[in-house]
C-alpha cells in the first residue's frame, strides 16, 4: 500500500512540475504579448461580448474552488503534524543523524521528509494557480483592448479547465492519501 502511494506521489509531484512550468510560460506570453500591445497597434475590440465579462464567473468558480482546496489541505497538514511522528517525536529535531541514538529518530526523520515533500508541491501547486487565474484576468484585459482576437483568453481558460485544473481539484486527495500513513510509534 505505501508503495503505491510513493507511486501516486511521485506521478503527482511530475503533474505539479507539468503545471508549474505550464504557469511560467502562460506568464512569459503574456509578458510579450503586454509589451506587442504597448508598442503595437491594437485594435480596437468588436462590439461582441468583453472576454473580462464572460470569464468573471468561470473564474470566481474557481477562486472559490480554490480556497477550499487551501482549506482541505491545511486541514490535512495539521492532523498529520498532530498525529505523526513529528509531534510524538519532537525531541528528534535536536538529535544529531549520526551515533547511538540516531535510529530512535529514524521515523520523525521518515515523516518530516514525506511532510516537507508533500507541503512543498501542495504550496507550488496553490501559488501557481493563484498566478494563474491572475494571468487570465490580465489575458481578458488585453483582448478587451484589442490586443489578442476575441476568444484567446476562452481558449486559454478552456485549456486550463481541462489540463491543469483537474490537478488542482485532486490535490487534497492525492495530500491525504500521501499523508494517510501514520505509523503507531
Amino acid at each position: 500500500m505505501v508503495g503505491a502511494n510513493n507511486e501516486d506521489s511521485a506521478r503527482f509531484s511530475q503533474h505539479v512540475q507539468a503545471a508549474s512550468q505550464a504557469t511560467q510560460e502562460l506568464q512569459n506570453g503574456f509578458n510579450k504579448l503586454q509589451r506587442l500591445c504597448t508598442y503595437g497597434t491594437a485594435q480596437p475590440p468588436p462590439a461582441s461580448k468583453q472576454a473580462s465579462e464572460e470569464l468573471r464567473q468561470p473564474l470566481a468558480k474557481a477562486k472559490s474552488e480554490l480556497t477550499d482546496v487551501q482549506a482541505l489541505l491545511l486541514t490535512t497538514a495539521k492532523n498529520f503534524s498532530q498525529y505523526s511522528r513529528i509531534s510524538k517525536n519532537g525531541y528528534c529535531q535536536y538529535m544529531p543523524q549520526l551515533g547511538p541514538l540516531a535510529a530512535l529518530c529514524e521515523g520523525y526523520r521518515f515523516d518530516s521528509l514525506k511532510f516537507n515533500l508533500a507541503s512543498r508541491d501542495m504550496q507550488r501547486l496553490t501559488a501557481d494557480a493563484h498566478q494563474r487565474l491572475h494571468l487570465y484576468e490580465q489575458f481578458a484585459k488585453l483582448e478587451d483592448q484589442g490586443c489578442a482576437r476575441q476568444g484567446f483568453t476562452s481558449k486559454l481558460w478552456e485549456t486550463e479547465s481541462t489540463f491543469l485544473w483537474p490537478t488542482v481539484m485532486k490535490s487534497p486527495a492525492v495530500f491525504k492519501s500521501t499523508l494517510s500513513h501514520v505509523p503507531a510509534h
